[in-house]
């Protein structure tokens, strides 16, 4: 038989009850569990005029950049748009955009491809319906998120954790 290490044994124990009772935990779902740890954020982006891009904005009417030294785990999405079959692009660069023709600087693509005719899995097939989907994408630190929508008048809000 072998000999059991009670030390080893009492550390586990420790452990355990220190996970089970985590306090915060019980305060903070999102941090508690895997790509959901973090602390939650709430972004927001609309467009007026079909091919523009706009900076995500928390609170509305300041860009929001991702904090240095953090990373935007995007988890779910909410859209809808005015057009239907408009596309959602979602993605970040190093500058803000407010609603315009013209890309952020180092313009990179999460969700879709943006340019003169962006493609997205994101569409509001319906006008004036609204869509969710669970998504992950990461946005770096210090970036920008962004988003461009095929058509007029489309909306946007992100949710996700920052870490």
């Amino acid at each position: 038989m072998r000999s059991v290490s009670w030390i080893a044994v009492a550390i586990l124990i420790a452990v355990f009850l220190w996970a089970a009772f985590d306090v915060k935990a019980m305060e903070y779902p999102y941090r508690a569990i895997g790509a959901y740890r973090g602390t939650p954020v709430s972004v927001y982006a609309g467009t007026v005029t079909a091919d523009h891009y706009m900076s995500l904005e928390s609170p509305v009417g300041t860009d929001y950049q991702v904090p240095a030294g953090q990373t935007l785990r995007i988890t779910h999405v909410l859209y809808e748009s005015a057009t239907g079959g408009s596309m959602v692009i979602i993605g970040y660069g190093s500058d803000a955009v407010a609603v315009g023709a013209a890309a952020p600087t180092g313009a990179t693509s999460l969700i879709g491809a943006h340019g003169a005719s962006p493609v997205s899995p994101l569409a509001a097939e319906t006008a004036a319906s609204s869509y969710a989907l669970d998504v992950y994408a990461e946005v770096p630190a210090s970036q920008f998120p962004f988003i461009q929508a095929s058509g007029a008048n489309t909306r946007v809000q992100i949710f996700g954790v920052v870490r």
